[in-house]
Order: structure tokens, then sequence, then C-alpha cells
């Protein structure tokens, strides 16, 4: 192939015309998906694993409260709006979880039946096996996913005990003036047949999830569940998802338009309070709110300032900011280069129930029988940024996905404006790493599956309220009265990276790029709004004072996720500490 034909056959990105290699899926500058087709294949390279999605699925088959969380939040409500999850494919996770719950679910009824099927048989093998599981579980901690010694020395426990009684009720060894205490031999068989019944579920289902998430699940071997051929891999990770087909197309089809809306705004209808849902907790915000006036030319001639509109300083920000992109060693890996600039409108699931009537041009909710639209064209909310409305608000959102899209930092940036007075807002969030533990599935375990599943098997006694209650459980739709409309059902609350992050970074260095980012693009966001104001004939000398006082009185330090932060406020500052946003204006928790 001759350097033309090379050249030809690369993929431009047709938002900034980057020229990206060959089958990249996604643009190296501005990170929008260029379109190139890749061949689904069994086995995909290092460089095309999704690590958040990975982990995120290990999470829905080993945490049945991660799994449940997820399925609530995004199947089972059909109206409620998808929480956008940068990084991660949504509908492949919840696939995970949706098997993961009903594999579960066929293994605790098993259990449950073995269990009381002992009751019915031995009240008093039953007890004394309640009593040794629960002094395992108080004296060792046993979860059935713990260390390997409290699981031997249980083990120990049970044979020392369990072995005698059964001895002596099978008669082998005849204790005076002690009857059969457990029936005839009859009795025992079965009780012994329960207890391998037991002991074999147990053992099956763990070295089910075992060889998922330790081998499957591997970087060079993970596929989502749709793609895998016929098998007993398709079948565990396909298993119970038919319900829930409409559903998961519906998330599929959200991720696949959010990836691919490149003349449109995103629509974020939020349920809770903080209305920045999918981008993690809020880390600092700031407030400036200035008066304009003229600018002095430099032979102290008076300017003439030419008014402007918040959208033209939305505009100019933005590409303002979009020049990081061309930074080589700004940023780590060059992760300015992929930083994506989104237009978002954010609506109160509340306030749209309410408004239905006072929708923009194009409908948010154009059918209360239906979930909100993901997009709305650029044309239909631009208007936003000029005539804001209380309910429904327009933001920039500026986003720096790093560490494999582990790490995301997100700025919502806005503005508003007249011809006597400048407000600007914006507000900074940090989207952490996947949990530790989840990431456990690429580590060499303490101990094998049979040590685990017998460990389960101890202590199962003490879990049989709450797999009867997995057992028994059914996901219900939020009840809604003929003409009434309930804005939980169309509002989002958080994204699965959400429910699936550590509160904090897990490395100093990711802690030390979060600040890095918001950092940047904060004095880029200062500098862009100084430079149009001096060029719309406006005097900076208020907002220099603003930007000079914040940089200097901001440092910023970071602990353990903690960021020290400032809030701007008029001409002067007001420094505060700032945990995670609980002590911002808008990140503050309610009392």
């Amino acid at each position: 192939m001759t350097t033309d034909e090379r050249e030809s056959s690369r993929a431009v990105c047709a938002t900034c015309s980057y020229v990206n290699d060959i089958g990249d899926r996604f643009c190296g500058r501005c990170g929008r998906s260029t379109g190139a087709s890749v061949p689904p294949r069994a086995e995909p390279s290092r460089r095309q694993v999704d690590f958040s999605t990975r982990y995120l699925s290990a999470a829905a088959q080993l945490d049945p409260k991660f799994a449940e969380a997820a399925i609530a939040e995004s199947l089972v409500e059909r109206t409620r709006a998808i929480a956008p999850s940068p990084g991660i494919s949504s509908a492949t996770v919840l696939r995970e979880a949706v098997a993961a719950r009903a594999r579960r679910r066929l293994r605790d009824a098993i259990l449950v039946a073995l269990v009381v099927a002992v009751f019915v048989t031995s009240a008093q093998a039953a007890m004394v096996w309640l009593v040794l599981a629960s002094v395992g579980v108080t004296v060792f901690g046993m979860t059935g996913r713990t260390r390997r010694w409290p699981v031997i020395v249980a083990g120990v426990l049970a044979v020392v005990v369990l072995v005698p009684l059964v001895l002596i009720g099978t008669g082998l060894v005849p204790v005076d003036g002690v009857d059969q205490q457990f029936g005839n031999t009859r009795q025992v068989v079965v009780l012994l047949f329960l207890a391998a019944g037991v002991a074999a579920v147990c053992l099956v289902d763990e070295a089910l999830v075992e060889s998922l998430v330790r081998d499957r699940f591997r970087p060079s071997t993970f596929a989502p569940a749709v793609v895998l051929p016929s098998g007993w891999e398709r079948t565990v990770r396909m298993f119970g998802t038919r319900r829930w087909e409409g559903a998961l197309g519906r998330v599929a089809e959200a991720d696949e338009r959010y990836r691919r809306a490149h003349d449109e705004a995103d629509v974020i209808v939020y349920r809770e309070r903080i209305p920045f849902v999918g981008s993690g907790p809020v880390v600092d915000d700031k407030i400036v709110a200035l008066p304009l006036t003229p600018g002095t030319a430099p032979d102290g001639t008076r300017l003439v300032p030419r008014p402007f509109a918040a959208s033209d300083l939305h505009a100019h920000v933005a590409a303002v900011v979009g020049e990081l992109r061309d930074s080589v060693a700004l940023a780590p890996s060059r992760r300015l280069s992929a930083m994506t600039i989104r237009e978002q409108v954010l609506i109160s699931a509340e306030r749209l129930v309410t408004n239905l009537h006072r929708q923009p041009q194009a409908a948010v909710l154009p059918d209360v029988a239906g979930p909100p639209v993901t997009h709305l064209r650029l044309a239909d909310v631009r208007h936003l940024a000029d005539r804001p409305e209380e309910w429904i608000r327009y933001h920039r959102c500026f986003r720096v996905e790093a560490w494999d899209h582990d790490l995301a930092t997100s700025t919502y940036f806005t503005a508003g404006t007249d011809a006597r007075m400048l407000y600007l807002e914006w507000t900074h969030c940090v989207l952490y790493p996947i949990k530790e533990r989840y990431r456990e599935i690429d580590r060499t375990p303490q101990f094998g599956a049979v040590l685990r599943g017998l460990g389960v098997a101890f202590v199962l006694p003490v879990t049989l309220g709450e797999r009867a209650r997995r057992v028994v459980h059914y996901f219900r739709r939020m009840p809604q009265r003929p003409g009434d409309l309930v804005p939980a059902k169309y509002g989002a609350g958080r994204s699965l990276r959400e429910l699936g992050s550590d509160p904090g970074a897990q490395d100093f260095f990711q802690d030390a790029d979060a600040v890095r980012y918001v950092g940047i693009i904060e004095r880029a966001v200062y500098r862009a709004v100084g430079r149009f104001l001096e060029d719309r004939g406006y005097s900076v000398v208020d907002f220099m004072e603003v930007a000079k006082a914040s940089i200097t009185n901001n440092t910023v330090a970071v602990s353990g996720g903690t960021f020290a932060g400032g809030l701007s406020v008029g001409i002067g500052t007001v420094t505060q500490q700032n945990n995670q946003g609980e002590n911002s204006p808008r990140g503050r928790k309610k009392p």
C-alpha cells in the first residue's frame, strides 16, 4: 500500500478534521467517534479493552447490592432518563447484572429449599449447624469470602462436633444413656445427602464465578456477552435477560446516541439535588459577579464597548479551552488531546413535569408515557444561554478522562450578562476510580473456589434470611395514579460509574491529575473571559483582580479526595474548605 493510499484510508474526524490512525474508532484530539467499523472478535486485543466496563461487569457477578442497584436505577422504570456513564458500556454492565441476579436467585432458591429440608428432617442437626455457623461468623468474621485460616479453623470445628454426633446418631458409636439424637440411620443418610447437595451447589456456584471473573474477564479475553458464541459462558452471562431485552436495548441506544451526538446537546433530567448526574461528586464551584465598565485606550480615551450575549461568551470560552487539546506536554499521556466539550441542558424532573406546557421549542418530554429525550438540536437550546429559565439550565461541559477512563474531571460552565453586569459560574466534578474490591479479579486470590465454597456452605444458615429475600424480591415500578405524574419516574439519580466508584482516588498521581485538569481548565476559563472582555472594549481590571485573588488564595491541596478550594463572589474572594463538594453552595447536602 502506498503512502497516499494509507493516508486516504485513515479515519478523518468529522468534528475537528484530525487524521486518526487506521481503525481508530474515536478521535485522538476531540474524542468523538470516527465512525470506523471494527469487526467483532472473540478475543479483543488489549488496545480495545474497556477496563471500567470489565470491572463493573465483574462487580455485577460478585456484588449483589451493586447488581440490584444498577437494575433498579436503569431498567425498572421505562420512562426514566438514562444517566450518562463516561468510559463504560452501560448495556454490557446491565446485562451482566441481570444475568448475575437471575443466577443468584436460582442458586438461593435451591439452597433455601435444602436448608428447609434439613430443618424438617432433623431440627436438632439444623440447630447445631446454625450454632456453628453463628460461631464462625461471630468469632472468625466469616462471610463466605474471607481469608484462608478462618475457613480452615471453622471446618475443623465442624468436623470435630458434627462427626461424633453423626456416629452416635447411627449407633456406630454406642454411648450409655444417650439415645439416638437424629433418629435412625435412614435419617442420617438423608441429612448427609442434603449436606452434600448444599456443598455441591455452593462449590459449583463459586467455581462458575471463579471461571468467569478470573478467566473470561481477563483483559485479553473479555467481550460483551451478546457477541459470544454459543456455549456455557454465553448461557450463564445471558441467563434471565430475555424479559429485560427492551430496557437493555433502550440503554444501548442511549449509549450509542451519547457517543455519536456531534451537533446535539445532551439532555440531563435529574431527580436528586445535584444536577450533574454521571460526573461524580462536586469538588469545587465558583461564582463571579462583577460590573461591566468601558475600558481605556492606550492614549487614555474611553472605549465604546461592543455589547455581547452570553452565547457569544460561551462560544469564545469553548474555543479557548479547546485549544488545550493541542498541548503535548501539559498533561500526562496527552490526555488533554482527548478532552470532550459538550453542550448540556440540565432539567429537574420535578420541574419538568410541572412545566410541560413551557417546554422549549423541541419538547423534552414529548410523551408522558415514554422517557425524556436524550438530545436536542443545538439550535433549540442555545437560546437558553441568553434567556435562561429557572427550571432548565444550559451549560458547557469540559471533560477529561484519564487512567484508562478510570478517572474523569468535568467542568460545567455557564454565564449570564446584560449591559451592566457579568455573571460567571463553573462547577468542578471528579468521577473517581472503580472500587478497589472490584479490581481484585486481576490479583491472585487468598484461596481457591473450593475453600470459598465450603466457607459459604458452612455459614449458610446465618445468611438464609438474605437469600430468602433475594428469592422473593422482585422489582416494582413506582405507582402512578391516572392523571398524575411522578417526577422520580423520569429523572436519573446515579450513573453506573457512580454506583461503582470509590469515594476518592486510589493513587497519589490520580489525585494530582484530578487537581491538574481542574486547575488547567479553570485557568483557561479565566484567560478566555479576560481576553473576550478586552476584545469587546470592556475594562478587565476588576475581573483580573478576581482572577489574581482566586489564583493566589486558592492554593489547591488534596488529601484522600479532599479538595481545598476557593469561592469567588463579586470582586473579592471567600476561601473555604471543600470536602468533595459538601461545603460548596451547590454541593452541600440537605440537613
